[in-house]
């Protein structure tokens, strides 16, 4: 609420999905869940409201004229549209094709989607290929955030997203990932986390 009006040039973010109540959690497999269901949680899982919260949040701070982008479940996609929807005009989408399937007991999804809305006008800095290619990290699984992205993948987004020299808010930025793709691309980053140990780990990277 602090920031001054236009002066936010673009969001990337990776809010928490909403999916704690259908999916048991996050790295049940590499935790050795005993049930397959059980894995771990993360503040503000259990519903989309954190996502809505924040978006209204963002508004006065961000550019007439800007991108956001936001990593949001399968399942969830249709709440995640209506949420930001109101504000924002659905652009298209960055399918993140991790090379391996997740957990599942129906369909195993072996990616996520990163959807691009738009406020105003913005123009595109670099054009993105829909699908990205990336394997999934999986070592030292147990002590990563769940949600953590390819640095990799954040950076392809931020210089979609984002002019050079230009500040990005990650209003949801857990390890910070986004912020080290900022940092190696030269854009200045804006992160906001409410897990003090995952501040730290953000800080340090970053």
């Amino acid at each position: 609420r602090t920031l001054a009006p236009g002066s936010v040039d673009a969001i990337v973010t990776d809010p928490p999905y909403g999916t704690e109540d259908l999916g048991g959690g996050y790295g049940r497999r590499q935790l050795h869940s005993t049930d397959g269901r059980h894995g771990r949680r993360i503040a503000g899982d259990k519903d989309l409201s954190a996502l809505t919260d924040a978006s209204l949040e963002w508004l006065p701070p961000l550019r007439v004229d800007a991108w956001v982008v936001a990593f949001c479940a399968p399942r969830r996609r249709p709440q995640v549209d209506a949420a930001l929807g109101v504000w924002l005009s659905h652009f298209g989408e960055v399918v993140w094709d991790k090379g391996a399937p997740g957990l599942g007991y129906s369909i195993r999804y072996a990616h996520e989607t990163a959807v691009v809305y738009r406020r105003g006008d913005p123009e595109i800095q670099e054009v993105v290929q829909s699908v990205v290619r990336i394997p999934v990290n999986r070592m030292d699984t147990a002590l990563r955030h769940p949600h953590e992205k390819p640095v990799e993948l954040m950076r392809l987004l931020v210089r979609f997203a984002c002019p050079p020299g230009g500040l990005v808010l990650d209003p949801f930025c857990g390890s910070g990932t986004t912020g080290v793709a900022c940092v190696l691309e030269g854009r200045a980053f804006l992160g906001i986390e409410r897990e003090e140990a995952y501040v730290a780990t953000a800080r340090r990277r970053i």
